[in-house]
């Protein structure tokens, strides 16, 4: 029989009450350790950290670690000690949650009489405050034989669950050993990309795949996970994406691979799932968060004997009993074979995946869609922006306790404006102290009042950007600009902005790839490799390009080089550039894309195609588009024929569009696309010269993310073998060596 660990075993059978996050920001699994090893430095004599238990209580073999352990106490007595962070006062924790602590502390005192044959224990929770350092001892005495019985009570509950988990697994991978592919056989390339996936999780590494348009990605990538999962002992299959779309797509391949044995659950974000959003999360505003634990045993199984728990087949549960979708959703993840997600929940800081991954020890294999994101997607979770004007306008209405912190804040923010006091964008060496230790302060004495004042949303959200700054300020490193932006606030008032802008992920995500057993991250536009690979921080990878499908025979490339899209020759080019598409579109009509490098030039070179008589339906992407307008645009090139559209280089439509055949045969590129050559992109230079060479700094600051948007855009155009169509790419520095080398080679 396998071990059960004393945190999952409490976890499971010990929880009980409502759901309370009224207290949050609960203290982070790194807080919690700073704690520990506060508390345990201070501990002297014959006292053992980290001290290991286990044994069998019922039909459960038990194991976890002690925070601390005395042979002999001051009363006589072994003593073993737990430790828990919390945040301001220790009256207003919540009871069900104290309790929880409790009973994990008196399995350990089970198992500790039954290790040493001790008929008497002392118990000792010992509280302390991750702010203020002021800790709080609560000690009780238990005979072995009320310990046994307690423990072998939450044992009971446990086993029956554990029995059927054990079930499940074996019946799971009986059923991944037999599964067949969906289709009577691999498309050309598919077979390749399914044995690179199959040994990647064989032999435990992490892999980069280029994979092309056309291929069946996803089918060829799950299909060998699901396979791996049995014969290589995986716990956990993570598929996560960027966008909403993606994980559609993930849950429609599995729904044609997956045996029905498999649970799959899809995780959401808090806004698309809570039906509650103006309630606060505690039982006292709440109805769904009143009781959540009491009745969450009951829906726990019906989800696990379900199987399939999509956002409306856990709507349908939770609703049945009365309970949150969004935090049932959470708990199946511990209990469900395949997770699909947003990547930030793997990789952003307080992730819900990687927690439980770390938790329970799994062997967990990730899969990572359209990888190309993952660089912009991980740089925004580590990054971070306060604005003064924020601060003032809570000040205003800031009740008397606060009211000393928010003034300290701000005269902070004063200081630091008096020695960067010109209007615009300056970078600072290092984020300011002051307001650093000031924001601290700040989010500790906001803690405090929320604890006693819960339901201040604007305070809470001050609160958690002001925790935010201060915790990335602490890692700060050459892999983050501070951008201090100085502004006339109502035209009137200076005021002041700060952003700790990370442009380099790898530091943070480094562990998170060492962390998992396998991981795969695939896309059509991963080249050059080490691109990727050093801003992703992962080391010792496989990187593999599968070769295209497509044949240059399919495809009419014309570079138009008398056409220069610079800045500063863009107000000369939109005329000429509508005319040589006007010649175009009266040769072969039919359906076209134009992108563009940005709104601006859009609506100019629109303007121009309006003036001349294209014979086409002239659409363009806007602002700000809702889910419903950007079905619409998609839509028309699906319904109609004779369409000419307009979108920005690497904005919506520049990627996840899928228009084959007729629906799209021509697309135009004007410009390279690449970032402005401002002060951030400069600065952007300066440290990608010293982490990565002077070498790769220019190509890693413009080059590269300009081409990934332009071969990102490219791609919409062929998505079968049977298609064939037109790109023409507009300016003339497309035919300069070193952008040729960054575009496909079967292009030319």
């Amino acid at each position: 029989m396998q071990y059960v660990s004393v945190t999952n075993l409490c976890d499971f059978a010990a929880r009980k009450g409502s759901i309370d996050t009224r207290y949050t920001p609960t203290p982070s699994s790194e807080d919690g350790r700073i704690a520990h090893a506060l508390i345990q430095g201070q501990r002297k004599g014959n006292y053992v950290a980290e001290y290991p238990l286990q044994g069998t209580i019922g039909e459960l073999k038990l194991r976890g670690r002690a925070d601390g352990y005395r042979p002999i106490s001051t009363n006589g007595y072994p003593e073993l000690e737990e430790i828990k962070s919390h945040r301001g006062s220790l009256e207003r924790l919540n009871p069900d949650k104290q309790n929880l602590h409790w009973a994990q502390l008196k399995v350990y005192g089970a198992l500790l009489c039954l290790k040493d044959d001790l008929e008497q224990v002392q118990l000792t929770l010992c509280y302390i405050d991750i702010d203020s350092e002021k800790q709080h001892s609560i000690s009780q005495y238990h005979t072995r034989q009320d310990l046994i019985k307690f423990s072998a009570e939450l044992c009971r509950v446990y086993n029956v669950w554990h029995q059927q988990e054990m079930g499940h697994r074996a019946q799971r991978d009986q059923d991944l050993h037999a599964i067949k592919f969906c289709h009577p056989k691999f498309r050309a390339g598919q077979r390749q990309l399914a044995e690179d996936v199959y040994k990647t999780v064989a032999t435990a590494r992490v892999s980069l795949l280029e994979a092309p348009t056309g291929l069946g990605k996803t089918h060829g990538v799950l299909f060998p996970q699901l396979t791996a999962m049995p014969r290589h002992a995986i716990d956990r299959l993570f598929l996560l994406s960027h966008r909403n779309t993606g994980k559609s797509i993930w849950r429609e391949a599995l729904s044609e691979l997956a045996p029905e044995t498999l649970r799959v659950v899809q995780l959401e974000a808090r806004h698309r799932s809570c039906d509650n959003l103006t309630l606060a999360c505690h039982g006292e505003s709440c109805p769904l968060a009143k009781g959540f634990y009491d009745r969450l045993p009951a829906a726990r199984q019906q989800a696990a004997d379900q199987a399939w728990l999509d956002n409306d087949s856990l709507s349908s549960i939770a609703s049945q009993h009365s309970i949150c979708r969004y935090f049932l959703a959470q708990e199946m993840a511990k209990w469900c074979d395949v997770v699909i997600a947003d990547v930030n929940h793997y990789f952003d800081q307080q992730a819900l995946l990687y927690g439980l991954m770390r938790q329970n020890n799994w062997r967990a294999a990730l899969c990572l869609d359209e990888a190309h994101n993952s660089i912009d997607r991980a740089s925004g979770m580590y990054s971070v922006s306060l604005d003064e004007v924020d601060l003032a306008n809570y000040a205003k209405r800031a009740p008397a306790p606060l009211k000393p912190a928010c003034n300290s804040a701000l005269k902070a923010w004063r200081e630091i404006r008096k020695s960067n006091p010109n209007d615009g964008t300056t970078f600072l060496h290092e984020p300011p102290k002051s307001l650093v230790s000031s924001c601290t302060k700040l989010a500790s004495k906001a803690t405090e009042y929320m604890i006693e004042h819960p339901g201040d949303a604007e305070l809470q959200e001050l609160m958690f950007h002001c925790m935010s700054f201060t915790k990335l300020a602490e890692t700060f490193g050459n892999h983050t600009l501070v951008q201090w932006s100085v502004y006339k606030h109502r035209h009137r008032f200076q005021r002041a902005r700060i952003k700790l802008q990370n442009i380099d992920p790898s530091d943070f995500l480094r562990h998170r790839w060492q962390d998992c057993q396998s991981a795969v991250l695939f896309s059509a536009t991963l080249q050059p490799f080490e691109y990727y690979v050093d801003l992703l921080g992962i080391e010792n990878p496989v990187t593999k390009a599968i070769p295209s499908l497509f044949t240059k025979d399919q495809l009419t490339l014309r570079v138009i080089k008398n056409i220069d899209t610079r800045l500063h020759n863009r107000q000369h080019t939109a005329q000429s550039i509508a005319q040589r598409i006007q010649q175009q579109l009266q040769e072969t009509p039919g359906n076209y894309l134009i992108y563009t490098p940005s709104f601006a030039y859009q609506a100019l070179l629109e303007h121009e195609l309006c003036d001349l008589q294209m014979g086409h339906r002239i659409i363009s992407q806007t602002e700000s588009m809702s889910e419903d307008q950007r079905q619409l645009f998609i839509n028309n090139f699906r319904q109609q024929r004779k369409i000419l559209g307009l979108a920005t280089l690497g904005g919506i439509f520049g990627e996840g569009i899928d228009l084959p055949g007729d629906e799209l045969i021509g697309i135009f590129i004007v410009s390279l696309g690449l970032p402005p050559h401002d002060d951030f992109h400069r600065e952007m230079q300066r440290q990608f010269s010293k982490r990565f060479g002077i070498e790769n700094a220019y190509s890693y600051t413009f080059l590269i993310p300009a081409m990934r948007k332009v071969i990102q855009a490219a791609g919409r155009l062929l998505r079968n073998e049977t298609d064939y169509g037109l790109i023409e790419l507009i300016d003339q520095r497309f035919e300069q060596p070193e952008i040729k080398a960054l575009l496909p080679t079967w292009w030319f």
